[in-house]
């Protein structure tokens, strides 16, 4: 399995998202298909607006659209790890991130709305019965 391992101890344990990868996810495909469709929509409704297809290259533009849901993806993963790096300097040391950061009153927020209280973060767990192994983002009460 291709993937993100840990080595306990000499041995080599899968994480539990690169054990999750090989998860059918069938949403996925109609998520996709609706980012390609609303691409090329938007992609033509500039030429529509413009009053001009001749300067349309289809193929380029459905070449471009095959991507845009990997575009998508990427910029969503960046922004979660945007977010996840804020709230773990966040926790690991107050003083280290603006407090008027949107994401940090949000989290703020939710922790007291739902009286939690971190023990640890970016720790690592595993089991060695089941043979896998992940570090857990954070972990409280």
């Amino acid at each position: 399995m291709a993937g993100r391992y840990y080595t306990i101890d000499g041995k080599k344990l899968p994480s539990v998202t690169s054990i999750l990868n090989v998860i059918n996810k069938p949403q996925l495909i109609p998520w996709a298909v609706r980012t390609t469709r609303d691409y090329i929509k938007q992609e033509l409704f500039a030429f529509k607006r413009a009053d001009s297809f001749k300067e349309l290259d289809l193929d380029n533009l459905l070449a471009n659209s095959a991507k845009e849901h990997d575009n998508v993806r990427t910029a969503a993963a960046d922004r979660g790890i945007a977010v996840h790096s804020s709230i773990a300097s966040y926790i690991g040391n107050k003083s280290s991130v603006a407090q008027n950061d949107p994401v940090i009153i949000a989290f703020r927020t939710w922790q007291q709305a739902a009286q939690f209280e971190p023990i640890a973060s970016e720790r690592l767990v595993l089991s060695r019965e089941h043979g896998y192994a992940e570090t857990v983002d954070l972990i409280g009460s």
